[in-house]
């Protein structure tokens, strides 16, 4: 599902970081953005 939309330098940032976060702590989590339909 879509959890926000946000312009894509703004996308960017916020999925490195999550991706990051989630890596470091040992969990799975894959966050990616696409382009608006």
């Amino acid at each position: 599902g879509t959890a926000g939309v946000y312009p894509r330098d703004i996308a960017e940032t916020k999925a490195n970081l999550v991706n990051n976060y989630a890596r470091s702590q040992g969990h799975p989590l894959l966050c990616q953005i696409e382009p608006k339909a």
